[in-house]
């Protein structure tokens, strides 16, 4: 016989031990489909849910490890482990969840599930495995930048507060990767004037600003600020908002002008509309850092006899900049009755601490003699 010529088998004995144990995957194929390829968006968590069961007539001795595989076609690969509560009985099937962290995994996925990866013994490890393919969206939309001084939005080039506290809000359309630090994010401002053309940084870091990371119920990354008094003039401030992924919120920050005048003073109050046939309200300028604790407005006839006066509180709520009433005057006197359509008079008293306000000069004022102002009925 050569050297490369088989041996002859006289006999050949398979035996087969009955005491091993024996598992299945189970799928509910009318839910999941094998060949079915997932997409969600980046972030979203993907949920598998199975069944295993002992298919056989021997306990496993142990409880099952379950391996959870994710891999992306650049090579990227998450493994994660999980361990069944007990060892499976004869004939009993256990319900198995995973959530599939998607965070980085942008593009085609495949995934996989293997029940016991050959860590304890069993007849046939083939079919405890799932796999599939899922395509994660990447999220490429910028997020949108919303900027708010003392709680409101203002003009380009509006009046402010001196200490204003300025509200920056970054909101991002993925409800998913949700934005918990600042990477991506400038804040600058400038003052308006010759010679300050350069504009600063606002260190994150700084003592005068918070900022609170996105939540599940709205992926709104917030951020207060409260500058220091500001000296009088017009300022530039500059947001460059980003959002988890890194998209900024524009090619170029969002900026707003803002003037600030330290002085207390107060423009004249103009009715609008003007003249009115239902409803008007009042319009008018505060600067400086205090709002009027005492503020009236006395509407009189021609000849001098006030027929309604409006008090504070009906006014509502003022801020420094420009107020437009809550209150709108129907054309009504003290008594509730309308008054006939002409002009009236009407004057504007507004204190701080037992002070008067100083006037604001505003290219409105040539409608106006001595603080007084006109207003027309016409229904």
């Amino acid at each position: 016989i050569g050297l490369f010529t088989p041996a002859i088998i006289d006999r050949w004995m398979v035996t087969f031990n009955d005491s091993i144990p024996e598992g299945t995957l189970v799928v509910d194929k009318t839910k999941v489909d094998y060949n079915t390829i997932f997409t969600e968006e980046e972030g979203k968590g993907l949920v598998s849910e199975f069944q295993f069961k002992n298919i056989g007539e021997v306990a496993f001795g142990n409880p099952l490890i379950i391996k959870y595989k994710m891999k992306n076609a650049n090579g990227t690969e998450r493994i994660e482990y999980d361990t069944l509560k007990k060892a499976l009985q004869p004939n009993e099937t256990t319900n198995l969840s995973h959530t599939y962290n998607t965070t980085g995994f942008s593009g085609s996925n495949s995934i996989e599930i293997f029940v016991n990866p050959q860590l304890q013994e069993e007849l046939l490890y083939s079919n405890n495995i799932w796999t599939s393919k899922v395509n994660v969206k990447y999220d490429k939309v910028n997020p949108i930048v919303d900027v708010t001084f003392d709680g409101r939005k203002i003009l380009n080039g509006e009046i402010v507060s001196p200490t204003p506290s300025i509200h920056v809000n970054i909101k991002d359309n993925n409800k998913y990767l949700l934005k918990t630090d600042t990477v991506g994010i400038k804040l600058l401002m400038k003052k308006n004037c010759t010679g300050c053309d350069t504009y600063s940084q606002i260190s994150l870091q700084n003592p005068n600003l918070k900022y609170y990371p996105a939540s599940s119920s709205e992926n709104n990354f917030r951020i207060e600020y409260n500058p220091e008094k500001l000296e009088d003039g017009t300022y530039t401030f500059c947001v460059q908002g980003a959002d988890a992924n890194v998209n900024y919120s524009g090619v170029t920050p969002y900026c707003i002008e803002f003037n600030v005048i330290n002085k207390s003073m107060m423009s004249n109050v103009f009715p609008y509309p003007n003249p009115f046939s239902n409803f008007t309200r009042f319009v008018f300028t505060l600067t400086g850092e205090y709002i009027p604790d005492e503020m009236k407005i006395q509407i009189m006839t021609v000849s001098g006899k006030v027929v309604r006066e409006i008090t504070q509180s009906e006014i509502g709520p003022l801020k420094i900049g420009t107020n437009v009433s809550e209150y709108a005057w129907d054309g009504k006197d003290e008594y509730g009755d309308k008054l006939a359509n002409g002009v009236y008079l009407y004057k504007v008293f507004a204190k701080h601490s037992g002070s008067q306000y100083e006037k604001l000069s505003t290219d409105g004022d040539k409608g106006f003699k001595d603080s007084w102002g006109k207003l027309v009925i016409l229904r």
